[in-house]
């Protein structure tokens, strides 16, 4: 009996996984070539042998084998099966296999699995390193005792606690030894291992943990029971119970993951895997594909066109996916009911992950692997790819409709410029509680007496690892998160040095080894005595404040010059102006050309120079690509120099020059590639006429995507906008010839070196303005209109003046403030202040002889207090007020001689002839009977008819008493006549007057007939 049925018939664990991080894929779809026994292996690229890529990227160490075949076989209760591709473990294998199928049957159920036989080239590679790791553990236990101290070499003594440290550190190696190699093994407290791979387990005290017994969610302060979270679809989570199940698995395999590098030596905390919104979503998409197709795991295979499907709507270059059927549902069959609770979800999660990484022998050999190779998932899972790969990763975890747990995780190199997927990481919540019990930091324990026995127990050093080659010990230390190299005296070597096989790169002047850390010796003396250097600048574009520079470079040397540098330098200047360090990208379609450089699928580049502070306008600029040794980009260089760019546009366009209210409202744009290093802008307002400069206003430039979308390889052209406001008040530019200036300076004021762009003349001298109503209203003329004049702003006192064209000279005068006029302001848009320029005046016409005289208005800007110096001025039309009427409306006797005389007399003279008189006058006899002085009365009757003449209301005479010199009866017949006159004599009523006759009337028998 297998050892799956084993598991399921013991009421523990039934899980059948496949794959081994990478999807399966056909023959196709990798460019291959065939080894000595015509096996198709792909390309590795880390031997650099060929390389070549379809749509998809995959791994560089994966294998394809061309004659695998299953037979399955049905049985009346149930099947399991799965199958794993063929892949090489690591850089220095490329395993030619054949498939051969084979096939169990019992009455419970069948398992099918297909079984791989590696070549015989590798098992012996394998052997070799075992044998080889034992021989330096052997010389390590020789070595003595010596501290380090600048570089030199001092004697100590051992102390007890390093001799317990060495002796834990001896039997923690000879447990590891006792596996393969490969073997990646986790500890306990007490630094004893717990459980390997390959399907040797090591249990401590017979002891095997599970899920019950490791306390990792049995209990959490932060977090509800999760036996009592209830789930109501575990193949349609809400957002929060899919974050909640990611970030549980993820920090299952953090563990793992950080006790696993930390044991290579790898001190970076590059292995916490990072889970986004969309590697979440991304799982998503596989479980509901794999739902929508119905694949089972038993099918034996991965369903690859869902992760094609899946991968590419996010447009990653590449796929991968480990997946299993878990106790959530044994069968992995389409199921209605799919309520559960967290709790068992997240159990379902360790279960699967502990299998994966515990228990990854195919299931012919007693593992829970369903494919024919074995640790492929752990692989993955630990390392972030394949065997020591140490590669970042995203993450998702989800399940189908089936409850198979679908988890994707893959490495940054597969996002590209074109790829739309979110990396914006999530903070990872506390959901885990001890997790000892799975896993623990790796074994320090020689590491420790390594730092206490020879480096004396250096605080600044947190791991040492020792090698023996050639009976030399060298010491890797890692101090202060850099990793540095010595020799058995104790010296830190630096440059270029050979340790056994393997070429090291370190800093010339630190020690600190580079970024490619260590390569294959007689590699790298292949490759630097063909040293081909190859490189092409696709592109070199301005964007924004940047300099865009895409292409490649592959060159040999960069296996020893591991720092890739793009440097902008200024010919016309002879000096560098910028270095940009950058991660070479993907190109495959310069390994496909060039398949013989070293790393020529690494060797693009898309790097942004930042441009903002650099004087290169109209300068010659080159571009160097760059591999150096040095971490700055200095030591041992491999360069490709470009061609010469020039960037030196300068353009602007003042779309609108309008005057608005009392300002110059300037619209346009103003983009140069020397505003660079010229970080202020200004609007200037020249006066041409007088040849001197008016105003200047500094101004931030807006965005104007018109603009970059025309001129798009400009410096910062989408953010060239101005729209300024120049005030006017004061300034005399009317009638003048005026030109603006668009600068960008690198002077706080303006000035200093500046790049500038003139617009063409405008002129503004529009002086209009309208006399609406010019009236008599009592004893002022109200004078209403409006006045505007662009020469107004430097001539702040606005005057009304009454001009008396008859006699030449001038009235009166009033200021007046003017007021809004929308109106005026809506039709007369482009002159100064011309929504402000109304007037309602009153000229108080007392004592001016206007009447008869011919009348003008004269509206007035001065700069002048009083009204004269500078002006701007409009005159009205001709005005003639002359009215003289009147009415006696009654006539009575008072007695016998005594006359009572209503009526009304108006007369614009009357502004100089102050004084009314009433004249009685005998028509019949011809002369004057009697004169009498009287004072008018209000008539609002009379106003009402005659309102535009000089104080028409006061015009009334009411019954006034006027005394004849004879009697009435004396004059009985006689025809009379009433004159009402207007005189400046008060005296007699003589001298300047104005004179109303009246109808005659006749005075018959005491009455009075009009």
């Amino acid at each position: 009996m297998n050892r799956i049925l084993q598991k399921l018939l013991l009421g523990m664990t039934f899980a059948v996984m496949f794959g081994g991080g990478i999807a399966f894929v056909n023959a196709d779809d990798v460019y291959t070539r065939q080894n000595s026994s015509n096996n198709n292996i792909l390309v590795d690229d880390t031997n650099l042998k060929q390389a070549s890529s379809t749509s998809e990227q995959i791994s560089s160490t994966e294998q394809i084998s061309s004659s695998d075949s299953v037979d399955t076989l049905a049985t009346s209760k149930s099947s399991s099966s799965s199958i794993d591709t063929n892949q090489s473990t690591s850089s220095l294998q490329n395993i030619s296999s054949q498939a051969s199928a084979t096939t169990y049957a019992n009455e419970e159920s069948a398992a099918v699995s297909v079984a791989a036989t590696s070549s015989s080239a590798t098992k012996s590679t394998s052997s070799a390193i075992v044998a080889k790791e034992d021989n330096e553990n052997s010389i390590q236990n020789q070595q003595t005792g010596r501290v380090l101290a600048n570089d030199s070499v001092v004697k100590a003594a051992r102390n007890n606690n390093a001799q317990v440290a060495k002796q834990a550190a001896d039997n923690l190696l000879a447990a590891i030894k006792n596996a393969s190699q490969y073997n990646l093994t986790f500890y306990n407290d007490v630094d004893e291992p717990v459980v390997g791979f390959n399907g040797k387990v090591a249990y401590n005290n017979g002891y095997n943990y599970n899920y019950e017994d490791v306390n990792v969610v049995k209990y959490n302060n932060d977090t509800r029971n999760d036996k009592y979270q209830v789930v109501n679809d575990y193949a349609n989570l809400s957002q929060n119970e899919l974050k909640e199940i990611n970030i549980f698995a993820a920090q299952l395999l953090n563990t793992v993951r950080e006790s696993v590098w930390a044991l290579y030596g790898q001190d970076t905390s590059s292995w916490q895997l990072m889970i986004t919104n969309d590697s979440m979503g991304l799982a998503v998409k596989v479980a509901q594909g794999y739902t929508r197709d119905r694949h089972s795991i038993s099918s034996g295979t991965h369903d690859v066109d869902v992760l094609k499907e899946a991968y590419k709507s996010y447009g990653l270059h590449g796929y991968s996916e480990n997946y299993g059927s878990t106790s959530l549902n044994y069968a992995a069959n389409m199921v209605s009911n799919r309520k559960t609770t967290m709790y068992d979800l997240k159990k379902a999660i360790f279960q699967t992950i502990t299998l994966m990484l515990y228990d990854d022998m195919p299931a012919a050999s007693g593992g829970a692997n369903a494919g024919s190779d074995g640790n492929g998932h752990a692989y993955s899972l630990a390392y972030g790819w394949n065997q020591y790969s140490f590669d970042e990763n995203y993450f998702g975890v989800a399940f189908d409709q089936m409850g198979q747990l679908h988890i994707v995780n893959f490495k940054p190199s597969l996002i590209w410029n074109d790829t739309h997927f979110n990396t914006n990481k999530l903070v990872y919540t506390k959901t885990l509680g001890d997790t000892s019990g799975v896993t623990k930091s790796v074994p320090t324990a020689y590491s420790n007496y390594l730092k206490a026995s020879v480096f004396n127990n250096d605080a600044t050093i947190s791991y040492v690892k020792e090698k023996i080659v050639d009976g030399n010990a060298y010491y890797f230390v890692t101090r202060n998160g850099q990793l540095y190299i010595y020799d058995s005296n104790l010296t830190r070597l630096k440059g270029q040095i050979e340790i056994g096989d393997v070429f090291y790169n370190l800093n010339n002047s630190t020690g600190a080894v580079l970024s490619n850390g260590s390569v294959n010796s007689s590699e790298v003396k292949q490759r630097l005595a063909k040293n081909d250097n190859k490189a092409n600048f696709d592109s070199v574009t301005i964007n924004g404040t940047n300099l865009v520079v895409r292409g490649w470079h592959a060159a040999d040397a960069s296996i020893v010059r591991p720092y890739a540098y793009i440097i902008l330098f200024d010919k016309s200047t002879n000096r560098e102006l910028r270095r940009i360090a950058y991660t070479p990208l993907y190109r495959v379609d310069v390994a496909r050309v060039y398949p013989g450089i070293y790393n020529a699928a690494n060797s693009g580049f898309s790097v942004n120079i930042d441009l903002r502070g650099l004087n290169f306008a109209g300068h010659q600029l080159q571009l160097v690509t760059r591999y150096s040794d040095d971490r700055a980009g200095n030591g041992n260089t491999t360069d490709i120099w470009s061609g010469n760019y020039t960037f030196n546009t300068n353009a602007a366009s003042f779309d609108s020059v309008t005057i608005n209210g009392t300002n110059l409202t300037v619209r346009g744009w103003h983009i140069a590639d020397a505003a660079a290093n010229k970080g202020y802008a200004y609007i200037i307002l020249f006066d041409k006429s007088t040849n001197r400069e008016l105003r200047r206003v500094a101004y931030k430039p807006y965005v104007r995507q018109d603009v970059a979308n025309v001129y798009h390889n400009v410096y910062n052209a989408a953010n060239g906008g101005f729209n300024v406001n120049i005030d006017l008040r004061g300034l005399n530019f009317a009638g003048h010839q005026l030109q603006l200036v668009t600068r960008y300076s690198n002077d706080r004021a303006g000035n200093g070196s500046m790049v500038d762009i003139w617009s063409g003349n405008y002129v503004f001298n529009t002086n209009a303005a309208s006399f609406d109503s010019v009236t008599i209203n009592g004893t002022n003329l109200t004078v209403r209109g409006w006045h505007i004049a662009d020469a107004a702003a430097n001539k702040g006192y606005a005057y009304i003046i009454l001009f008396d064209k008859s006699a030449n000279r001038e009235l009166r005068r009033v200021a007046y403030t003017p007021y809004v006029r929308q109106d005026v302001a809506n039709v007369y848009h482009n002159v100064y202040n011309a929504a402000n320029g109304g007037f309602s005046v009153n000229i108080d016409l007392r004592g001016l002889n206007f009447a008869g005289h011919q009348l003008q208005l004269v509206t007035r800007y001065s700069d002048d207090r009083a009204g004269n110096g500078n002006t701007a001025d409009i005159w009205s039309g001709n005005y003639v007020f002359n009215t003289n009427a009147g009415n006696v409306d009654s006539v009575k006797k008072v007695n016998s001689n005594t006359l009572s005389i209503s009526g009304w007399h108006v007369a614009d003279a009357s502004a100089t002839q102050p004084y009314a008189w009433l004249i009685v006058l005998d028509k019949t006899t011809g002369r004057e009977l009697t004169r009498t002085r009287y004072v008018v009365t209000t008539r609002n009757d009379v106003y009402t008819a005659f309102n535009n003449v000089y104080s028409s209301k006061q015009s009334g005479f009411s019954n006034v008493n006027v005394k004849l010199p004879v009697s009435l009866n004396s004059i009985n017949g006689h025809d009379l006549q009433v004159v009402a006159r207007y005189s400046n004599n008060s005296y007699n009523g003589e001298g300047s007057r104005t004179d109303f006759y009246s109808r005659v009337f006749k005075f018959r028998n005491g009455v009075f007939y009009l």
